[in-house]
């Protein structure tokens, strides 16, 4: 079934007319890509069967939380300023164990948080003490010691009478936006593929709470009313048999969707810029209008010039609005479903390797990381091989070994796990490489802290914007050629948004470099949003081409023993 759908991204825009084989139909105006005002929202949650609550100013971490864990949305708790902005801190913790989120102005009450609390940053800066237009966020705590924030002082007086303990405030932000473009919020419905969007966060949680639909991030920013000049309504109706949403800015096509092709008008969605006006604006793009089956939602198409290949895989990133943003927390999963069997390689080490190559970001010696598992000569190991941007001679190398294989093969059900160690610079300061056999029994366990590998004095630690991940040869830049049939899934995990990308994010190091190692493996198409949790498959069944990428990501033989 064809319904219409809405964006402002170029990624999605060229996906959909690639893979999907959506129609174009024009534009929708101009919207802006980011937000401008001086404050954003602390969008809030809420988990029905722990009791917790959850606030961000992530659109996109909130709706990975509704989606994938079990959060109802709660629209926004208050208004506050981003990182870096004014005022302070609002420093936020996380209870895996309890699911609580601790927020504070108090770096000690951080540090010195009951045993289980793990430190996940600034949450966004608010105010420390009460000013004009300002509201406290009021913090309480029930008696399991789950804390609770609102800005709303009748729902704080409810919540007391409910039992709850007064724990002062976490700060003051404030009740209202501030003038200016505000969020789109797209939602989409998995089972045909249908859209809503909608600047009302009320309107948006209904349809995800409880009328089966998965939350999408944001489009776009636009206006909720007329400016005095350069923009122009987006008018809104709803066709319930095909389940479609539909938005033009041209009236005429409006009143005929209503009056002819069984739509119900549903009023103006917002205001966006004319043409003329967008093309002269920065920071604004079109808003695409395409036509198609998105059932399922839709997935990135092929990366390279031989697709999606041996050493061109998608890069992931952390790009949150117009935020580029450094990945933590990550954790790479291969699971093997079927046999992976080497048949031969291009020279004489026997053998592949998973490598996550990494792009540190801009600014920091270290440009570029590579953790790898690799199986080289019926052994596999964990290897650090980090070197710095061009021009510097720093690099840092090590191998690790995990576990003798007998031969060159990983069976099914092996599991192979790429995990990075961040400080609170965000910087990647150690890894873990572990493998558990088919029966579930961890064969091989190994914790690296970089500062422990020769040479790291000179090259430091960094922070990464970006990463890929590539099943390829065993280094050298050699070739391996596979046997057909092997299998396995790329399970892409982090404590912050993972959105996978046809390119790079600007913030990253030198992007016009690519693995040297080659294979015929193949991998699967990823979805186009963005997730705590991104999942792939790959196998073995390509052809064995050089991409013909060059660059800095050599993994070097290991050494004979």
């Amino acid at each position: 079934m064809k319904t219409h759908f809405y964006t402002s991204d170029a990624g999605e825009y060229a996906a959909a007319l690639a893979d999907e084989a959506a129609s174009d139909e024009g534009a929708c105006g101009y919207v802006f890509t980011a937000q401008s005002t001086p404050t954003i929202p602390f969008y809030r949650a809420s988990n029905p069967s722990s009791g917790t609550h959850f606030y961000t100013t992530f659109i996109d971490e909130r709706d990975d939380a509704t989606n994938e864990e079990g959060y109802k949305g709660e629209g926004i708790a208050c208004y506050c300023y981003p990182v870096g902005g004014p005022g302070v801190p609002l420093l936020r913790a996380y209870n895996q164990t309890t699911g609580d989120h601790l927020y504070t102005l108090d770096p000690n009450e951080v540090k010195n948080a009951p045993p289980g609390y793990v430190p996940e940053g600034t949450a966004c800066n608010v105010l420390a003490a009460a000013a004009a237009n300002a509201v406290p966020l009021y913090r309480l705590r029930d008696k399991r010691g789950l804390h609770f924030y609102t800005a709303n002082l009748q729902e704080r007086q409810a919540v007391l009478a409910a039992g709850y303990m007064d724990e002062g405030t976490a700060g003051f932000g404030f009740a209202t936006a501030s003038p200016g473009p505000a969020p789109l919020f797209r939602s989409y419905n998995p089972a045909n593929g249908s859209h809503l969007y909608t600047m009302n966060i009320a309107e948006h949680d209904l349809a995800v709470n409880s009328g089966g639909m998965r939350g999408d991030g944001i489009t776009g920013y636009l206006y909720a009313a007329p400016t005095a000049s350069g923009t122009q309504p987006l008018y809104r109706s709803y066709n319930a048999a095909l389940d479609d949403h539909f938005y033009t800015i041209n009236l005429g096509e409006h009143q005929n969707a209503i009056q002819q092709l069984g739509y119900k008008d549903e009023g103006t969605t917002g205001w966006v810029l004319t043409a003329a006006a967008g093309a002269s604006t920065q920071g604004a793009a079109v808003l695409h209008r395409l036509v198609g089956d998105f059932s399922g939602d839709f997935l990135i198409g092929s990366v390279g010039p031989k697709g999606l290949t041996s050493n061109s895989n998608y890069i992931l990133n952390c790009i949150v609005g117009a935020g580029c943003n450094p990945i933590v927390g990550l954790s790479v999963t291969i699971d093997v479903t079927q046999p992976i069997i080497l048949k031969s390689n291009s020279g004489s080490t026997k053998g592949f390797s998973f490598q996550l190559n990494a792009y540190s970001m801009n600014g920091y010696t270290c440009g570029y990381q590579q953790y790898v598992i690799s199986l080289a000569d019926s052994e596999l190991s964990g290897v650090v091989n980090n070197y710095a941007v061009p021009g510097n001679p720093a690099s840092i190398l090590l191998w690790n070994s995990l576990v003798g294989m007998g031969g060159s093969t990983i069976p099914a059900g092996y599991k192979l796990t790429i995990s990075l160690q961040t400080d609170n610079t965000s910087s990647v300061t150690g890894v873990t490489f572990l493998v558990v056999d088919g029966s579930g029994k961890t064969v091989g366990n190994k914790t690296q802290p970089l500062k422990d590998i020769q040479g790291f004095s000179a090259l430091g630690a960094a922070p990464i914007a970006g990463f890929v991940m590539n099943f390829v040869g065993p280094g050298g830049g050699e070739q391996a050629i596979l046997e057909p049939g092997g299998a396995g899934i790329f399970t892409y995990a982090a404590s912050s948004i993972l959105k996978a990308s046809n390119q790079g994010p600007l913030c990253a190091e030198n992007l016009n470099v690519f693995t040297v190692e080659t294979a015929n493996s193949v991998y699967g198409m990823m979805s186009a949003s963005a997730s705590l949790k991104l999942i792939q498959t790959f196998n073995t069944n390509g052809t064995t081409e050089t991409i013909g990428f060059k660059g800095p990501f050599r993994l070097p033989l290991r050494p004979k023993h």
